[in-house]
């Protein structure tokens, strides 16, 4: 099967499922819902790493 008929029957696959539980139902990977964000709740304030902030340890 070539891609271009691959392609046709997804395209068309998608316009189906659209068709019956409306637009949006199926999107791609690509597209995102736009509910990411980056969490910065653990980022630095400094944004850079100090050498102050790193912790201190030893092994005996």
């Amino acid at each position: 099967m070539a891609a271009l008929e691959k392609e046709s029957k997804l395209s068309s696959s998608i316009d189906s499922i659209h068709k019956a539980f409306g637009r949006g139902a199926v999107l791609l990977g690509s597209q995102g819902s736009g509910e990411i964000k980056m969490s910065r709740d653990h980022q630095s304030p400094h944004y850079t790493t100090l050498w102050s902030d790193i912790p201190k340890t030893s092994v005996r």
